[in-house]
């Protein structure tokens, strides 16, 4: 949660934000990604060969990956970091 004092200095405000109501904001337990149970992570941007590596990787029988098409995990966030109850459920 911001603290009202640094979100007024932020957007330049010369008066203190009053303070929310309890239905307007929801914390959320955060989780560095080292808590992810992952071997590792294919990443890049388009056109840069993930996808011929993932299908040259599929052919390995000892490798398996987490979802059949391109998974939009990582992305989804706009936050540096993870909530736990998403990492979770991505490691059980």
């Amino acid at each position: 949660v911001v603290s009202r004092r640094y979100l007024a200095m932020m957007l330049h405000l010369d008066f203190d934000l009053p303070p929310p109501n309890a239905d307007e904001f929801q914390a959320k337990e955060l989780l560095p990604w080292a808590d992810l149970q992952v071997d590792f992570v294919i990443g890049g941007c388009d056109h840069c060969g993930t996808t011929s590596l993932r299908k040259n990787l599929l052919r390995h029988r000892d490798v398996a990956f987490t979802s059949t098409v391109e998974d939009q995990w990582f992305w989804r966030h706009d936050r540096g970091l993870p909530y736990r109850s998403e990492v979770d459920s991505f490691n059980t």
